[in-house]
This record gives C-alpha cells, sequence and structure tokens, in this order.
C-alpha cells in the first residue's frame, strides 16, 4: 500500500473536530456585551419610570390635599396655571393698592418748599434773619447758602415737591398748615435736626 506523504492531508483542522474557531468566540463576546448593555440600559429606563412616576404621584397627591384657594388654577383638563386663586387675589389687592397711592398721589396735598437749618442754639439767629428776610425769596436764598447746615443749603435749601408725611412730623405740619403763609418766611420750627426757617414756594392743599 501506498502511504500519502502530503502534509496537507493530515493537517489539523479544529472546526472539523468540534473546538471554536476564534471569529466564533468573537461573536459570542460581542453578542454578550450587547445583551449586558440591553440589560443596563433596559434597567435603568424602567428605574427612572418609576421614579417619575411615584414623584408625579406624591405631587398629585400633596395637591389634592391643600385646600382649593392654594391649588394651582386649572383651566379643563390640559392647562394648568402656576398659581393659585390666593395668589390672584393678593396681586389684585396689590395692584388696587397701588392704583389708590398713585392716584393720592396725583390729586393730594403736595408742596415745594425750602429751609434753613441750623443747630440748637441758633433759634436767636433765624428769629433774626427771619424779620431780615421779610418775603424777599432771593435773601432767603442767599441766607440758605451761607448760615444752613444741610446739604441743600448749596442750592438755597430747596427741598423740591413732596407731600404730607415725607418730613418729620413739626416740619410737615408747619408746611401744609393752611394758617402757614405762602411766600414768606416760616419759623423757627424745632426738629430732631435742630432748628428750621421755612420757605413754601408753591402748594396745594387737597
Amino acid at each position: 500500500h501506498r502511504v500519502h506523504t502530503n502534509k496537507q492531508h493530515y493537517r489539523y483542522r479544529p472546526s472539523a473536530y468540534g473546538h471554536k474557531t476564534p471569529k466564533t468566540n468573537e461573536r459570542r463576546m460581542v453578542s454578550r456585551q450587547y445583551l449586558y448593555e440591553y440589560f443596563v440600559v433596559s434597567t435603568c429606563t424602567v428605574i427612572l419610570m418609576a421614579t417619575y412616576g411615584l414623584a408625579k404621584n406624591m405631587q398629585e397627591s400633596r395637591e389634592s390635599s391643600k385646600p382649593w384657594y392654594l391649588r394651582d388654577i386649572e383651566l379643563g383638563e390640559t392647562v394648568l396655571l402656576p398659581f393659585s386663586p390666593v395668589t390672584v387675589f393678593i396681586c389684585v389687592v396689590s395692584l388696587l393698592f397701588m392704583g389708590g397711592v398713585i392716584g393720592s398721589g396725583s390729586g393730594g396735598s403736595k408742596a415745594k418748599a425750602s429751609h434753613i437749618l441750623v443747630d440748637e442754639a441758633g433759634k436767636d439767629k433765624l428769629i433774626r434773619l427771619k424779620r431780615e428776610i421779610g418775603t424777599d425769596y432771593s435773601m432767603f436764598q442767599e441766607a440758605a447758602k451761607k448760615h444752613s447746615k444741610c446739604p441743600s443749603g448749596k442750592s438755597g435749601g430747596s427741598l423740591g415737591t413732596f407731600g404730607p408725611g415725607m418730613m418729620v412730623p413739626p416740619f410737615d405740619k408747619a408746611v401744609f398748615d393752611k394758617e402757614s403763609p405762602v411766600g414768606a418766611a416760616i419759623g423757627p420750627v424745632q426738629t430732631q435736626f435742630g432748628w428750621h426757617l421755612l420757605w413754601i414756594e408753591e402748594r396745594k392743599l387737597a
């Protein structure tokens, strides 16, 4: 008999004996990796959905436990406004109050005045200045620039326009007293800041 010496005939073939080739192992590793990633993603998705549902149920439970006037306003079944009837009420009242304040400010009492401020020992000086000034506003302004301790003295003592309650009570009372003349020196008036000599340029009483 002739013995075959062809090496190819006796070549070891792993696949023919049931062994796994490197390509088969690689495919299985990829498949396992895919399944692992799919499992992780699916598990995370389920956990997130469960957490969202629980949070939503808790929020709905809290909302339902509130009195109706503290709950967010619902319009139909789909629209939920992010504020309650109490919030709307407070806003309306605030707007009405602000409107009343603005309205009273524009139509109420107001005055435009100036003053000369001196310290506690300066009362006699203001009495003397009052006699000298009389009804001369330019002299009042010059005296304010020369003698007033208030920063407004640099502008002749002008305080601009203001309404009742915006100045200290004795000052406020003297300016808005209907007996106080407009266009003449008034005072001296004492406050916690010292003694004031006043001049009312304009005044409107409600």
